[in-house]
């Protein structure tokens, strides 16, 4: 039943090691976006892997994992951006759930603040920016956050 899953994790390496080639090679500024899976099969034949690593031989357009993906495609201009952009928002969303605990606002915010952090845990195990609904749902989740932490600034104010 475990080796199940073992074949997961190894072949999720290889993705993950084809994409950190693809950063070494541009690092600063990335490959361009989208391009992993234009890139992906000549950084795959050039892999040298031990037996225990199993290599999915089927074709992969990302590499099943968001910070990877960004960093091959982005560089780390792109990565630190987008940790930025997260770390922006938990932090908002932190502060909506602790100034107002026993509100309503504050109710959703500890909803939205853990939708944030599921997000982020999913992104190092399969999201992609090439799926839409991916970047509709991170968007939508920082819109919420603003639109949140506006509301409890005009609270404040009354």
């Amino acid at each position: 039943m475990l080796s199940k899953f073992t074949g997961i994790w190894t072949t999720r390496l290889v993705y993950w090691l084809i994409a950190w080639k693809i950063f070494l090679n541009s690092p600063f500024l990335g490959s361009g976006p989208h391009t992993y899976s234009t890139l992906y099969t000549t950084y795959k034949n050039k892999l040298y892997l031990p037996k225990w690593i199993e290599v999915d031989e089927r074709f992969a357009p990302w590499p099943h994992n968001l910070y990877m993906e960004i960093l091959a495609e982005q560089g780390i201009v792109g990565l630190i951006t987008l940790c930025i952009l997260i770390a922006c928002g938990l932090t908002s969303a932190w502060n909506i759930c602790k100034t107002s605990e026993h509100t309503e606002i504050g109710n959703f915010g500890k909803s939205i603040f853990i939708s944030l952090i599921l997000f982020t845990i999913s992104a190092v195990f399969e999201l992609s920016f090439l799926r839409h609904w991916v970047v509709i749902m991170l968007f939508s989740i920082l819109g919420i956050i603003m639109a949140l932490s506006s509301n409890l600034k005009d609270q404040r104010r009354l």
